[in-house]
């Protein structure tokens, strides 16, 4: 898809430039998202569907009073509806990306086979060749490409930084944080906080398996919410939609 609003042009209406680079490396990070028919993998791509599916319901809400069949109640929900669709399907990705370093349980085994490479005299540089060949997560992936960075010819403290912060994960990157600093300061702490730190991870693991336990109670809520919601769309907006066959009568 062909952008039509630029870096430069979205700074220039407003969009702060913090905001632009974060949603760049979100997009980035999960390969791009699908929006309404579309691969979206630039904030300026992701600006123009949003501009163009607006438009559309303009358009459409210009035929509706023009045709005189505009039912206010029946675009408000398609508005709304519309509005939620685009945001979930914007998000989603994004979410379920980072929930996956918990999820997938390769962050944990990183950590603990960092913590028993270090303890057997191990360089970081090693654990981390070791570690790229290894997993093949979303963690694993991610330390592939900081090992191809420092290939090239990148330094590990550069290599590591970066990768943490495309990461998008909070743990990940305190992860990267505790590796790098440990490599930097070339102390013998860095097994006994990195330690500390899978302890705390396996803690917040646990209370997520807890309360999506607790949940349970509720998953059928959404799709009872939507099994009756969607009718009622459909139901409201079927005499707008069919009012607009009144557009052939102006021509």
């Amino acid at each position: 898809m062909k952008p039509i609003f630029s870096a430069r042009r979205l700074e220039r209406m407003g969009l702060p430039r913090a905001t632009m680079e974060l949603w760049e490396r979100e997009l980035r990070a999960v390969g791009g998202i699908a929006l309404v028919g579309f691969h979206i993998g630039h904030v300026g791509e992701l600006v123009t569907t949003a501009v163009g599916s607006v438009a559309l319901m303009l358009l459409v809400a210009g035929i509706g009073l023009v045709t005189g069949g505009l039912n206010p109640m029946s675009f408000a929900l398609l508005s709304f509806g519309g509005a939620i669709l685009f945001y979930t399907s914007w998000r989603r990705p994004i979410e379920e990306y980072k929930d996956s370093f918990l999820k997938d349980g390769e962050l944990p085994v990183a950590v603990e086979m960092f913590v028993s490479g270090l303890e057997v005299g191990m360089s970081v540089e090693n654990i981390l060749f070791h570690l790229s060949k290894n997993l093949k997560g979303v963690v694993g992936r991610l330390l592939y490409e900081a090992q191809s960075e420092i290939d090239a010819g990148k330094s590990v403290k550069d290599a590591l930084t970066l990768t943490a912060e495309n990461s998008l994960s909070m743990y990940f990157q305190r992860f990267m944080a505790l590796v790098v600093t440990g490599r930097e300061m070339g102390g013998g702490d860095t097994q006994h906080y990195l330690k500390q730190f899978l302890e705390e991870i396996e803690e917040v693991r646990g209370n997520e398996r807890i309360e999506r336990a607790g949940r349970m109670d509720n998953a059928l809520f959404f799709p009872i919410f939507l099994g009756y919601f969607l009718p009622i769309i459909v139901i409201f907006s079927l005499p707008f939609v069919f009012s607009l066959g009144g557009l052939l009568d102006i021509f």
